[in-house]
């Protein structure tokens, strides 16, 4: 089940497949696009504002809020047939219709936030479930990833200030971030580079949400996080080439993450959105003048509601053997989550990587625990300690600064 919410499961299968090869000598592996993602009825919304020349943000925020609008005139009449519980009814549609009697569940992300609902709701048809960042209800998307992802950045810094040379040539990556997304507050930058990949000259145009987005990108990947007190520190001493560059890579990973937003917003809107919409606006924007819980807010003010199961939000209380798998540097799914879903699964295994970030399943020998588990249904016996073999990757300091040292 993939994550977003809004990722087509099958898109995902071209990334996932090779670490279950071991499972698929024994088993069948099958991927379900939720509905409104991939070819099973996909929303038909266009969000991407993007324009080739920079304009004021009260511009583009005005196409941003018409985009919406003509979004949910098209989709209002079925937005709703679009959340989680629904999702996990077609799930156990396309289980009974292949024939399996039980079936065991891979959830990343979001996604496991579909694999914990039909192990509430469908029990008997469940053997076994993995669960990798675990994201269930209560985390209340965006609002927890600014605390989250604040906490991640914190994690890096931490790093750096107790390697000797990093600390010597960058200082205090958290602060040194904060003050540049002041600054692109106040004053966003037009920054001239070269293209990453085409190597024509472009000229993008930074904000500090663009700023926060770009960092928060990063946080998700192991090998970007240990290139950021570099790109952090250029960038306050005035350098934004990298950190420029680094946005054409992020608009790459959304393009390739494919995520419907169509469908995207029917689930953050109803099952997110209802528990933070009256919480102070004071509270939000912990990560770096980030605007998401705002944005969020403007556009879920406006969708379409959903009915959803009077227990949606009641805690998940299992016997069944779930194997849960985090991250520690995590800024968006953090061991947290995974330990607060412990208190109702009785038969819950949770395994934090320590240099793991979102979705750990392809680091080390993580995909060779889950073919374990799947193979015994039962993780009381899983020797996990090969998971804290898998720790940070050392910051990268650049040759010139070692030479230095």
């Amino acid at each position: 089940i993939a994550g977003g919410p809004g990722q087509a499961a099958v898109v995902v299968a071209e990334s996932m497949h090779s670490l279950f090869r071991d499972i698929r000598k024994n088993r069948d592996i099958v991927f379900v696009d939720q509905r409104g993602t991939g070819k099973s009825n996909p929303f038909p919304c266009e969000f991407d504002t993007e324009s080739t020349t920079p304009m004021p943000i009260a511009e583009e925020e005005a196409l941003g809020r018409e985009a919406v609008k003509q979004c949910i005139a098209k989709i209002k009449d079925y937005a709703a047939y679009y959340t989680t519980n629904y999702a996990v009814q077609d799930l156990d549609a396309v289980r009974a219709a292949l024939g399996y009697e039980k079936i065991n569940l891979w959830g990343g992300s979001y996604g496991s936030r579909v694999v914990l609902e039909y192990l509430r709701r469908y029990p008997s048809h469940t053997r076994a479930s993995v669960i990798d960042g675990v994201a269930p209800v209560a985390i209340a998307l965006p609002w927890s990833m600014e605390a989250d992802g604040l906490a991640a950045l914190q994690a890096i810094n931490k790093q750096c200030a107790n390697t000797p040379s990093c600390l010597t040539h960058f200082g205090d990556i958290t602060k040194k971030a904060q003050a540049i997304s002041s600054r692109l507050q106040a004053n966003p930058q037009d920054i001239k580079i070269t293209h990453p990949r085409t190597q024509e000259k472009v000229v993008v145009h930074m904000t500090a949400q663009d700023f926060s987005g770009v960092i928060r990108l990063a946080l998700y990947s192991r090998d970007l996080s240990s290139l950021l007190p570099q790109v952090i520190s250029d960038a306050e001493s005035g350098d934004y080439s990298v950190l420029a560059s680094l946005v054409y890579l992020a608009k790459s990973k959304s393009e390739m993450a494919g995520i419907n937003y169509g469908m995207h917003y029917s689930v953050v809107c109803n099952e997110d959105y209802p528990l933070y919409k009256d919480k102070p606006a004071t509270e939000a924007n912990l990560f770096l003048n980030s605007q998401m819980v705002q944005k969020y807010s403007d556009v879920c003010e406006h969708w379409p509601r959903a009915q959803l199961p009077a227990d949606y939000w009641a805690p998940i209380k299992s016997d069944l053997p779930v194997l849960a798998l985090s991250g520690a540097v995590d800024p968006v799914t953090p061991p947290y989550w995974g330990e607060q879903v412990k208190v109702g699964l009785t038969n819950l295994t949770h395994i934090v990587v320590p240099g793991g970030h979102h979705i750990v399943t392809s680091e080390g020998c993580i995909a060779q625990l889950i073919t374990m588990f799947i193979t015994t249904g039962d993780a009381k016996g899983l020797d996990a300690s090969c998971a804290q073999n898998i720790q940070p990757l050392a910051i990268y300091i650049p040759p010139s600064f070692m030479d230095k040292t």
